[in-house]
């Protein structure tokens, strides 16, 4: 290998690599390993940085693919890496565990984690399913090869043969080498794929983060994400799919408690990467000196790309924590609705507790009815998310934790308690700002907004006290523009961004899911809206002129255009639907909290005219009443305030009015309408929305590099969007 080596150019004529990609099979227990593996390397950590490296050893890979089926060095190679990692505990977890043979094992471990990812990875894009498991099986030990064929016939026929076979091999193997007797019991148990995977939940379940711990933990998130992206390449579910099965069903399953509580605990602390993995992000020259020199600390140097110090400072922080973020969202998300089998890693990060409330043990998911599955601190989880918000990992996360019966705990959290107020509002402003600049975010980012303000107005202390916390206009002068609030609560300005959504999309798209869901969280927040900004009460019933105006369009397109008469009746019934729900929101409001709300009151009285062309159809004559009720009795009450004022009633008189007649109204008065109360309800199939959707974010975000011409899960999404754009398009020109 030598230490004179120092550019990407020379790694085809290594010959270390050369010998690895060769036909001649290195056995596992040779000293080539020790040799290949004592080399310090600065991992590539950016995306360019790695698709670079990929460039410089896709002929190496080839060869490698070519040569594996008769050499089974990356069974070998396999072999090695799961014999260090049973051997963890003796030379980094005991306490008294010599420091520098510690650093000098870890460094090995983490080269063979590195390799062995590079070369799967590669594997994982270029071959079917059948062809990736026989290139990770072969083994040129003959023996061992016959008995893991023989287990995985036994596995999948279930019969008494292989069994008896499987013992009459085991008795010719003891009259052979003694070798192979410290391997049998495990690797007669499990095939090299298992070992692999178990190796690896166990590296992230066991192994502390510690600078010197950090690249092998972190190497071990990527490795597994690089497992499960076999699904980006494949048109079958991932229940179907092998690395899936031992994931979700095999041994790691009864880890996986532990497994999201280890990822989750990252991305809440946020562990900083040590400087020498971040050498190539800053940019720096020179070599990367450590326990050896050579080609491994120049793979990258001086090839990758050179982020400003601003992102530097962000991979510090980020690099194990949102790499974390981004596996525990693949592993809650694939198998949700599978039939052959459950998810447990869904399961259990919808079943975790707040780590300071161990009293409460209510609203778990009916899976972990009488279990918790682990406890974290919502405070710092919730300050983690809002840290991060609003990209969509975040937001993906947060839906997690509100969802289901298990993210109820959640979910309350936030609502009554949720850390300050200022917390509140850093977890909301984002979310509204995406949703203020919708037209700039993707359709997947702007519906995970929306889901996820729908679930929590499902929350009664939440719609309270978003109403009772003050903006000062700093805290939106940056992106709301087309109005100064002055002082405006959180509430209102939630309403304001809700209404405008719906505006916005209402004349352009027929997107009725998108409409539905911004003004069903209104309808809940409508029976306790307090102190509603005038602008609110404008955009509320602006909201609604609006659709009048396009709800006349429809009615006289169907006088002059009745050849397309199916048609405009869906849309004129799904525009009236919408007029419908403002005005049982305004209803509601009005009849619940109508003293507090007197902006409401004077808006209503000021655009009293926009209702009497409704006020005999039959969508809308029930509420209109209650409404006509209510304006009656303060049009009144203004005739005589304005007899005592000689006609002369300025705005401030008039709100003095609506006040004071305000504490006298009954309520009796009105008809009775049932409470709006809306829930969200995840699709019958989630998965047609969220996996290509993690995905996406996966090849967007983890600083790995996927060959984008090769995701035939990410072509089809990208198909399917260009459609609705489309739709979209030609629905907007009509």
């Amino acid at each position: 290998m030598g230490a004179n080596s120092s550019s990407l150019a020379e790694l085809s004529s290594n010959e270390y690599l050369i010998r690895l990609c060769g036909k001649q099979p290195i056995s596992s227990n040779d000293p080539y390993w020790n040799q290949l593996l004592s080399y310090a390397f600065v991992p590539p950590v950016t995306s360019t940085d790695a698709k670079l490296l990929e460039e410089q050893t896709a002929n190496l890979l080839t060869t490698f693919t070519v040569n594996n089926v008769s050499s089974g060095n990356l069974n070998s190679l396999l072999r090695v890496l799961v014999t260090m990692v049973s051997n963890l505990q003796q030379f980094v977890l005991e306490p008294l565990a010599d420091g520098r043979q510690s650093d000098i094992f870890l460094m090995q471990l983490y080269n063979a984690l590195f390799i062995s990812r590079c070369i799967i990875k590669h594997l994982v894009e270029q071959l079917s399913d059948e062809l990736l498991l026989t290139q990770i099986e072969h083994c040129p030990d003959k023996q061992l090869h016959q008995r893991r064929l023989l287990n995985q016939q036994r596995q999948s026929q279930g019969d008494a043969s292989a069994a008896t076979s499987k013992r009459d091999l085991e008795e010719d193997d003891n009259s052979g080498d003694e070798s192979d007797e410290s391997n049998s019991s495990s690797e007669a148990d499990a095939t090299m794929v298992e070992e692999l995977i178990e190796a690896l939940v166990h590296l992230l379940v066991v192994l502390p983060v510690r600078e010197s711990t950090f690249p092998v933990v972190y190497e071990s998130v990527c490795s597994l994400l690089v497992l499960l992206s076999v699904q980006m390449y494949r048109t079958e579910p991932a229940e179907k799919l092998t690395f899936y099965q031992i994931l979700y069903t095999g041994r790691c399953s009864m880890h996986a408690f532990r497994l999201m509580e280890v990822l989750l605990k990252y991305y809440v602390q946020r562990p900083p990467a040590p400087d020498r993995m971040l050498v190539n992000a800053g940019g720096s020259a020179g070599l990367y000196n450590s326990l050896a020199s050579g080609l491994w600390s120049m793979v990258t140097l001086g090839y990758g790309s050179n982020p400003a110090a601003e992102q530097r400072a962000q991979l510090r922080t980020g690099l194990l924590a949102d790499q974390s973020c981004l596996l525990s969202l693949v592993l809650a998300n694939h198998c949700a609705g599978a039939r052959r089998f459950r998810n447990p890693y869904r399961e259990a990060l919808l079943s975790c507790a707040h780590a300071n409330d161990p009293g409460n043990v209510e609203h778990l998911s009916s899976a972990a009815s009488n279990l918790i599955s682990f406890r974290v601190d919502f405070n710092l989880l919730l300050k983690a998310i809002c840290d991060r918000l609003p990209r969509d990992e975040a937001l993906l996360m947060l839906y997690l934790l509100l969802h289901s019966a298990g993210g109820l705990q959640f979910r309350g959290y936030v609502g009554r308690q949720g850390g300050d107020d200022s917390q509140l509002a850093g977890l909301l402003l984002p979310i509204l700002r995406t949703l203020h600049s919708e037209a700039q975010k993707s359709s997947h980012q702007v519906y995970m907004a929306l889901i996820v303000l729908l679930m929590l107005t499902e929350c009664q202390q939440f719609c309270t006290r978003v109403h009772e916390i003050q903006l000062q206009p700093a805290s939106v002068s940056g992106w709301f523009t087309e109005r100064h609030l002055g002082l405006v609560s959180l509430g209102s300005l939630l309403a304001i961004v809700l209404c405008r959504t719906v505006q916005l999309n209402v004349g352009r798209t027929r997107d009725k899911y998108l409409h539905t869901n911004c003004l069903a969280a209104l309808a809940n927040m409508s029976t306790y809206f307090a102190g509603l900004h005038p602008y609110a009460c404008q955009k509320l019933l602006g909201l609604f002129a609006h659709l009048a105006k396009k709800q006349k369009k429809l009615v006289d397109e169907m006088r002059s255009r009745p050849a397309n008469m199916a048609e405009l009746e869906a849309d004129r019934a799904s525009v009236e639907d919408l007029m419908r729900c403002i005005l049982e929101i305004v209803n509601n409001a009005l009849t619940h909290r109508l003293a507090e709300n007197p902006h409401l009151v004077y808006t209503q009285l000021h655009q009293r005219e926009l209702y009497q062309p409704f006020s005999t159809h039959p969508a809308f004559q029930d509420i209109l009443q209650n409404l006509g009720t209510v304006m009656h009795h303060f049009t009144s009450a203004l005739g005589e305030s304005s007899s005592e004022h000689q006609n002369q009633l300025s705005e401030h008189r008039v709100m003095r009015v609506i006040e004071e007649r305000s504490r006298s109204f009954r309520r009796d008065r009105l008809k009775k309408f049932p409470e709006p109360k809306y829930k969200y309800v995840e699709e019958e199939s989630p998965d047609e929305f969220f996996i290509p959707y993690i995905w996406a974010l996966v090849y967007r975000s983890s600083n790995l590099y996927f060959n984008p011409s090769k995701l035939l899960l990410l072509q089809s999404q990208q198909q399917s969007e260009s459609d609705d754009k489309e739709g979209q398009s030609q629905e907007a020109t009509a």
